[in-house]
């Protein structure tokens, strides 16, 4: 059967995180790649179907009618929803997964994006507000390493929290394991030894 799911996508967190859940979840897609540097998220024809321009972006035809999400966040839901896997049934185990993953989106991934944008694109590029910034996301990993002490995953089954802050840990690992992180890095190794997690960052890398 052909893919009814378009996604639209490149190689940062927020696109791998898309690509992450659709591959865990074995959901069949087509991909479209762009280059963010060449401007393609800019293009005429994707700003129709998603006018703020950024990516990643999904365009579900599987229904009555074409369904478009957009935010990566709300995407691994909409996909979750759609698969029924990774989002407990239960309401409070429904709960606690949607609060794990609203707490890294509000603040891990916010932290980590704010020290990325004072390296790349900040015009006064100081050395002190971006050690400043770094040792944010470092308090930022050493809270969800104390999270896992004594657990496996987030919300104690796999779950989308876990599949969507798997793209940030793999560009934060370094910090991780510096810092002693031992929770954290071996919630890293039992993400890595998950192939469909291993094969989203290499289509999107």
């Amino acid at each position: 059967m052909a893919a009814t799911i378009d996604l639209y996508v490149a190689g940062t967190p927020n696109g791998q995180r898309s690509v992450v859940a659709l591959e865990e979840m074995g959901l069949a897609y087509n991909l479209h790649k762009f280059d963010l540097a060449k401007g393609d998220q800019k293009k005429p024809e994707y700003l129709a179907i998603n006018p703020h321009g950024r990516i990643p972006c999904i365009v579900d035809r599987s229904g009555p009618q074409p369904i478009t999400v957009t935010q990566s966040w709300a995407i691994c839901l909409y996909l979750a929803e759609k698969s029924g896997k990774f989002l407990p049934k239960d309401p409070v185990g429904r709960m606690r997964v949607i609060e794990w993953m609203f707490h890294i989106a509000t603040d891990v991934m916010a932290l980590h994006s704010a020290h990325g944008a004072l390296q790349r694109s900040a015009p006064d590029k100081s050395s002190a507000n971006i050690a400043w910034a770094e040792d944010r996301v470092r308090d930022a990993l050493a809270y969800l390493d104390r999270r896992l002490k004594g657990q496996d995953y987030f919300a104690g089954e796999i779950s989308i929290a876990d599949l969507a802050f798997y793209p940030v840990y793999n560009r934060r690992r370094g910090l991780a394991e510096e810092n002693n992180m031992e929770n954290l890095t071996r919630w890293g190794a039992r993400m890595d030894a998950r192939p469909a997690c291993r094969r989203a960052l290499e289509i999107v890398s």
